[in-house]
């Protein structure tokens, strides 16, 4: 059976019961044929690169070198498959850096030093325009999860405390001391947002792209418990265990929107939630497709978006799969949003027998029952 990784990198890599296939961009895929596919249990990428972790707990990264594509020795020796405190989880910025933490709960990062890749060194410094902080070595300790803005990354300890490190301007120069303990953490573009012991919610970052929340957010809150928050370059949207979206963020990528719950819990609502750069869209169990944001890129659902089975997104365009195996695409045509103009009379292949589908940042992925992939969208990230 096929397994894509489309992360948003410019880059496609397939595993298959032959060996591991990868397209796209030269650089973001250098060195990718040292890596077994047998052997890889998760996969990250930054812009123009990946890191993963296999199944023995090893840690390996392949790409351009200056954005995280290459293990620095020590984190190497550290995190190989002998190790004693193996790689529990992995997280990456879209700038150039990846963070790795331990079953201990110990954290290793490389790559772009301006973009999270550095952890020690020095209090935080000026690079241009950029402040970054790097000098959290310390505080690192019995971290429970890491997750990544395009620059900067923020540590959710196993107390509930959070540290931040990273570019400023993506969220990286929070103080512990200044957030409340919190259950858990996610991340946008730009912004960070994370859930608190009691239930609300607050948010960093660039402040109009989702770094700061209404009052009235917490207060729609009262009554019912966020289930997962969805992001885009501009907005955050909550879905909560009542069935509500609550959005907050820049309104023209649909940070003004909301949906109104019900009066009764019902956590198993609202299947999927996703998003372009510009818009959201929510698929709900009955199979019916919400959107919301810029329409021109995937704001409005076109009308043969019906009884949907599964909803993924580019960087500007959506894919709907049907339960009667076809797919519907919308939103930026330059990645994705139009199968005919991207691939003309091959669209009829995706209009039936497409068992699943998936995205990077530039377009769209499908496998069909016979094994077959077919690609659309930018030529240069998803042609095989």
């Amino acid at each position: 059976m096929s397994r894509l990784w489309c992360p948003k990198a410019a880059a496609v890599v397939v595993f298959t019961s032959d060996g591991l296939t990868a397209w796209g961009s030269a650089i973001a895929i250098e060195n990718w044929n040292q890596v077994s596919s047998q052997e890889v249990a998760t996969l990250v990428a930054t812009g123009l690169s990946f890191a993963g972790i296999t199944s023995g707990g090893a840690v390996f990264a392949f790409g351009a070198q200056s954005h995280g594509g290459k293990l620095p020795p020590l984190v190497a020796r550290q995190l190989s498959a002998s190790s004693t405190d193996p790689a529990r989880g992995i997280a990456s910025t879209f700038s150039g850096a990846v963070a790795v933490w331990t079953q201990s709960g110990r954290v290793w990062a490389w790559g772009n030093r301006y973009a999270g890749g550095v952890i020690g060194g020095g209090a935080a410094q000026w690079k241009g325009y950029r402040h970054v902080r790097w000098d959290v070595s310390q505080e690192l300790v019995d971290v429970d999860k890491v997750v990544a803005s395009e620059g900067a990354f923020a540590a959710l300890r196993r107390d509930g405390s959070l540290v931040t490190w990273g570019n400023c301007y993506y969220g990286g120069c929070v103080e512990a001391e200044a957030t409340p303990k919190v259950l858990w953490v996610v991340a946008a573009p730009m912004a960070f947002a994370a859930v608190t012991v009691d239930w609300k919610v607050f948010a960093w970052g660039k402040q109009d792209a989702g770094g700061v929340v209404p009052a009235a957010i917490n207060d729609q809150l009262a009554g019912s418990r966020p289930l997962f928050i969805a992001s885009n370059r501009g907005a955050f949207a909550l879905v909560t265990d009542r069935g509500a979206i609550h959005c907050w963020g820049e309104a023209k990528t649909g940070g003004n929107h909301s949906i109104a719950g019900q009066q009764q819990v019902d956590e198993k609502l609202w299947v999927a939630v996703v998003s372009t750069d510009r818009a959201f869209a929510a698929l709900r169990r009955d199979g019916q497709v919400f959107a919301w944001g810029d329409a021109a890129w995937g704001g409005s659902v076109p009308a043969s978006a019906t009884n949907v089975s599964a909803l993924v997104a580019s960087q500007g365009a959506f894919a709907a799969l049907t339960s009667a195996g076809e797919v519907v695409a919308w939103g930026q045509a330059i990645f994705g949003g139009d199968v005919t103009a991207s691939i003309g009379a091959a669209a009829l292949d995706i209009q039936r027998n497409v068992s699943s589908v998936l995205a990077n940042a530039m377009g769209f992925s499908a496998i069909r029952a016979d094994g077959r992939v077919v690609t659309w969208g930018n030529a240069l990230t998803i042609s095989g």
